[in-house]
């Protein structure tokens, strides 16, 4: 099986260096949408739920936000 790296679109939208956003990039990846789309999706769910944190899986209540639709 052949690696082929993806970043789910985070260069392009601009981001830079590593971030802990696997969940951002996989959402992106197999949903096919942008990765800001997806990243601004998630913060907007977190921001509800725990004072305006990012999508990042280090984040305790990321663990507790509901799926990605």
């Amino acid at each position: 099986m052949e690696f082929i790296y993806n970043d789910g679109g985070r260069a392009a939208a601009g981001f830079k260096g590593s971030a802990g956003d696997c969940v951002t990039r996989s959402i992106a990846i197999a949903a096919g949408k942008p990765y800001q789309e997806v990243y601004d999706a998630l913060f907007k769910g977190i921001r509800e739920f725990s004072i305006g944190r990012s999508p990042n899986p280090n984040n305790p209540h990321f663990r507790s936000f509901r799926p990605y639709a």
